[in-house]
């Protein structure tokens, strides 16, 4: 079985390859259009969400709030980086919204898996 500090590792590396990925797409011309209606807020908050998710298990000794504010100001951030940097993407409040959504659900989420896994452990 592997040990908890490759479990880190690997926690740690996932983290950093979704934040990689977002900053990223706040670079490429036009977001997730056309495959379905509001399909560019549902790829906000699923990737805002994967991150807190993966940024939970990946400092999983440092408290939540410690997390939580650097990614809430990411996720607020990001829109004004595009809007600023991107000429051809629009700032949108929604995507805000979808983003901090996103966020709190990725935290709770993680929290509640986190609680539940451990206490499957121990038993």
């Amino acid at each position: 079985m592997p040990s908890r500090k490759t479990y880190s590792l690997a926690s740690i590396l996932l983290f950093l390859v979704i934040f990689a990925a977002l900053f990223f797409a706040l670079f490429i011309p036009t977001g997730l259009t056309g495959l379905f209606p509001h399909a560019d807020k549902a790829g906000h908050f699923a990737a805002f969400a994967g991150l807190s998710f993966a940024g939970r298990f990946s400092l999983p000794r440092v408290h939540y709030l410690y997390l939580l504010t650097p990614l809430l100001f990411f996720a607020i951030g990001a829109e004004f980086f595009q809007a600023t940097f991107r000429p051809d993407r629009e700032f949108s409040l929604w995507d805000i919204i979808a983003n901090l959504s996103g966020v709190m659900s990725g935290i709770y989420l993680a929290t509640v898996f986190k609680k539940k896994y451990i206490l499957a452990c121990n038993n």
